[in-house]
């Protein structure tokens, strides 16, 4: 017979852990909107620089592999400053 105090203890855990369950495929929706409009914003900024043909932002794509969310692609920015710089946004 188990203890009744444990058997509460127990249950009221497990309905703790379903209220804090995490929507992952939300999070990874909401993050990539997010990623979407920094993107926005670096195109706003660097618009003038990009028309006259001194920057000039690629995106490609990149497939991220995650324990919780497994495997999904991601639009990854690169910028090119002249011939010499470059950077490009790390997603994860």
């Amino acid at each position: 017979m188990v203890n009744q105090s444990f058997d509460d203890f127990v249950n009221r855990q497990a309905a703790e852990a379903k209220e804090t369950e995490i929507d992952w495929e939300a999070r990874l929706k909401e993050w990539k909107r997010y990623l979407q409009e920094f993107y926005e914003l670096v195109e706003k900024h660097l618009h003038k620089y990009v028309s006259e043909g001194k920057i000039s932002l690629d995106y490609s794509e990149k497939t991220i592999e995650e324990e919780r969310l497994g495997t999904y692609s991601a639009r990854s920015l690169t910028v090119s400053i002249g011939k010499k710089v470059r950077g490009e946004t790390e997603v994860r």
